[in-house]
């Protein structure tokens, strides 16, 4: 196994970066293929300028390209992703149509409960970014904070159960503290550009570690910290966009 040298290591010496430090992402995403495979639920973290909506792009194509699935879009800012929209099946505005979703989540559970129950596969890719937006806890009136509780209900269970149905869900957030513990803790796949704070860190990974995403340069964009939940050893590696 290769020993990576550890970004906060670098970042606080005069050593210069290498690439040999990282994986480009596709060839970690073939060499972990059956786990990606596996993986229902992604989450991409970072902080603004990291690369975090053309990371998830990418991720987003290379799932597409294993499977022909339908893609959803909830965009938390409603223009991070207005360049692609046209390639994908169904585009959703996560801060202000929040009735859209709820239904959307609701009809997806049922289909994947009625997968679970006759075996079949209902092949669906659902990608939320600027995902803070939709599960803030300020800023709702009564009833949209009632449906933000129903949507995470709906997708927690969506995640949990959702492996065998053929469903991926891709998060994007800027802010561990700000995504829901339950969906936190049942990611599979967690990749985390820059971050601002360890409590970030800690928020996203469980523990604050080595290599470390705070300490990634600020000019590396697309530069991720990548953690694999369903490996045991809990190693993390450096991959680049």
């Amino acid at each position: 196994m290769t020993t990576h040298k550890t970004i906060d290591n670098l970042f606080n010496s005069n050593e210069d970066y290498s690439s040999q430090d990282e994986k480009a992402f596709t060839d970690y995403y073939h060499q972990h293929r059956e786990d990606f495979d596996s993986a229902v639920l992604t989450i991409f973290y970072g902080a603004p300028g990291t690369g975090k909506s053309v990371s998830m792009l990418k991720y987003v194509e290379q799932l597409q390209n294993q499977r022909e699935a339908n893609i959803t879009i909830i965009d938390g800012k409603g223009v991070e992703w207005s360049y692609w929209t046209t390639d994908y099946d169904n585009v959703l505005d996560g801060d202000s149509d929040l009735v859209g979703i709820y239904t959307f989540f609701k009809v997806l559970r049922n289909d994947v409960e009625n997968a679970l129950r006759t075996g079949t596969s209902s092949d669906e890719i659902v990608v939320i970014d600027e995902s803070y937006l939709l599960f803030k806890d300020e800023g709702h009136s009564e009833v949209e904070a009632l449906l933000v509780e129903l949507i995470l209900e709906d997708l927690t269970r969506i995640v949990q159960i959702g492996r065998s149905s053929g469903v991926r869900v891709v998060i994007g957030t800027q802010r561990g503290t700000a995504l829901p513990i339950s969906l936190r803790k049942n990611a599979s796949m967690k990749f985390a550009m820059r971050m601002l704070f360890e409590s970030e860190e800690e928020a996203a990974f469980g523990s604050v570690g080595s290599p470390s995403p705070v300490y990634i340069p600020k000019n590396r964009n697309g530069l991720a910290v990548v953690e694999n939940a369903l490996k045991a050893d809990g190693v993390r590696e450096l991959v680049q966009f």
